[in-house]
């Protein structure tokens, strides 16, 4: 018998303390629910629960993702749904009067709930969003769109209806009309009063359309708009090989941008009317031609950028500007509206700097415009207006001037004013949006991913097993040629009924792409539980805690400790036999 070391002690302390550790792991694992709970419970099994738990967490944000996608789209699909109501009362509104039982009046009531509903579709087309982000409008900028996708910007065949409905209009379809001459007193010889060089003005835009024997064509559009300036800018014309003479070369009537459709403009100096010729007739003939012009030259500006667009859309988008920096900037005096500012819109000075900073590059700017260089330089003078990147007065002032109701204020030269300024920014801001989208592909979309898979390009499938492409087309009434249609005539709602027919199939089409996307992610979030479900079970299998194994083990362990403990003390107690042999 030894007393130094008792062996029996010690292997009943290691007995003991692997018991403890066995129930003390026990205890763990019962308290904590968990099987693994550390690295060296079971490395390979962590390892495993680990990857399941990141696949089960992506697994959720990827539902919650298509969730929102159908979300998005339900949105969209609802619009679109309104809209192809709008349009399908719009097509009955063509059909009614396309038949010659109707007389002009009837015709005219028609064509004012045409366009309501064009306004409206429009309206709604803009407003339509899920998150800020608009579901049936193309933006190159994809925090600001979802889905739709770009349309072509500079469409000729919208262009030539769109001009040619604008001299339709005035001398009607047939273009037999003419515009009334003003009351004015006869001068034989060489007109020099008012009344009688505005009259010869007149006479030469009813000879320019009088020269198209009633045929108005894409061949000869262009011609006919850029005549008609041409004679109101008291310049001769020749059109289908008449020439049109002037003798009033210093005569403007081709709507200035500060000439206005109040009695104002009746005074202007450059008109020279008599007392005797400001009559009420005489001012509404004035209107009628002053806003007549002022169409033509939107439309001749559309119609020249669509045919410089048609392949290079950056080149028709910088023709619109410097166009509209030509015709309207350039030259004119703003000294009236420089200091324009209403309290309630912020100044106007600083945009007109900025406006008349990009005129002076376009006239002498160097690298020149119509290189790509120098268009890209003028289109960065506007960005200093338009541009996200724009400094936050800029963009303050034109939301002020953009945002003022001019339907509020007084019918007077003031309002005339905000409104042509309001007109040629809008346009301005439309072309410099056309140039910075020139280079997204058309029928493409800045923003249309969903991603509905926990992975990206890791795991079976890559990429294109995690995320689907959502898109359709955008609803921009004059990329699908809605803007350019009236009824007020048989030709024109004949024309109408084609167009409109054409856009509920594709409003027709985009719903039931939409109808399969949502479907589609029906599904994909079925699947995405099945297997959020299933990977958790399988995760749980693994790393959770069997209780009724565990417990077992625990009271084993349990018993085995108060054994050996027991065992222990008795180990202990051993060497005191010894005393018995030297007692």
């Amino acid at each position: 018998m030894q007393i130094n070391h008792n062996i029996r002690a010690m292997v009943t302390q290691q007995s003991l303390f692997l018991n403890d550790n066995a129930m003390t792991k026990s205890l763990e694992k019962l308290s904590t629910g968990l099987r693994i709970n550390r690295a060296q419970d079971d490395a390979a099994g962590l390892a495993m629960s680990e990857q399941m738990r990141t696949q089960i967490r992506g697994l959720a944000k990827a539902k919650r993702n298509a969730l929102d996608g159908q979300a998005a789209l339900q949105i969209a699909e609802g619009a679109l749904a309104e809209i192809t109501n709008m349009m399908q009362r719009q097509k009955e509104l063509a059909i009614q009067s396309a038949n010659d039982t109707l007389t002009s009046t009837e015709r005219m009531y028609l064509n004012d709930e045409f366009q309501a509903l064009t306004k409206e579709i429009d309206r709604i087309a803009k407003n339509t969003d899920y998150n800020g982000k608009n579901v049936l409008l193309f933006d190159v900028d994809p925090n600001k769109s979802f889905a739709a996708t770009k349309l072509d910007p500079f469409n000729k065949n919208v262009s030539f209806l769109e001009g040619a409905n604008v001299v339709f209009k005035a001398f009607g379809q047939s273009l037999n009309g003419a515009f009334a001459s003003l009351t004015v007193s006869y001068e034989a010889g060489t007109p020099t009063s008012g009344g009688n060089k505005i009259n010869e003005v007149i006479d030469n835009i009813n000879k320019v359309v009088a020269s198209l024997g009633g045929i108005l064509t894409d061949s000869n559009i262009h011609d006919t708009l850029q005549a008609i300036l041409d004679v109101a800018k008291g310049k001769g014309a020749t059109i289908n090989g008449v020439t049109i003479a002037t003798t009033t070369p210093d005569l403007r009537l081709d709507g200035d941008l500060l000439h206005t459709n109040t009695v104002s403009y009746m005074d202007s100096p450059s008109l020279n009317l008599d007392i005797k010729e400001k009559t009420a007739s005489n001012m509404k003939t004035l209107q009628n031609i002053n806003q007549f012009l002022r169409d033509v030259n939107d439309a001749l500006r559309t119609y020249e950028a669509s045919e410089k667009g048609e392949f290079k859309v950056k080149e028709g988008a910088v023709h619109t500007v410097t166009y509209i920096l030509a015709n309207n900037i350039h030259g004119s005096d703003l000294s009236g509206v420089k200091n324009f500012y209403p309290t309630n819109i912020g100044s106007l000075d600083r945009i007109i700097n900025q406006l008349q900073n990009a005129d002076t590059y376009n006239t002498s700017g160097t690298p020149a415009v119509g290189t790509e260089a120098g268009n890209a330089a003028l289109m960065a003078k506007l960005g200093s207006i338009f541009s996200t990147t724009a400094s936050s007065q800029m963009q303050d002032d034109l939301r002020a001037v953009m945002g003022l109701d001019i339907n509020k204020m007084p019918v007077n030269s003031t309002r005339d004013e905000v409104a042509a300024w309001q007109k040629i920014i809008g346009d301005l801001k439309d072309a410099y949006k056309i140039y910075s989208e020139a280079d997204i592909a058309t029928g493409s979309a800045a923003s249309e991913i969903l991603h509905i898979g926990p992975n990206y390009s890791t795991g079976l499938g890559g990429a294109t097993s995690n995320q689907i492409k959502v898109n359709y087309v955008s609803v921009d009434i004059r990329g699908l040629g809605l803007q350019a249609q009236v009824i007020d005539t048989r030709e024109g709602s004949q024309r109408a009924i084609d167009n409109i027919q054409e856009n509920i199939k594709i409003m027709s089409s985009n719903r039931a792409a939409i109808g399969t996307y949502i479907n589609r992610l029906d599904y994909t979030v079925n699947n995405i539980a099945s297997m959020e479900y299933n990977i958790q079970d399988a995760e749980s299998r693994i790393r959770d805690t069997d209780f009724a194994k565990e417990t077992t083990d625990f009271t084993r362990n349990q018993i085995m400790v108060q054994a050996s403990t027991s065992m222990l003390a008795q180990a202990n107690s051993l060497p005191q036999q010894v005393l018995n042999l030297i007692g």
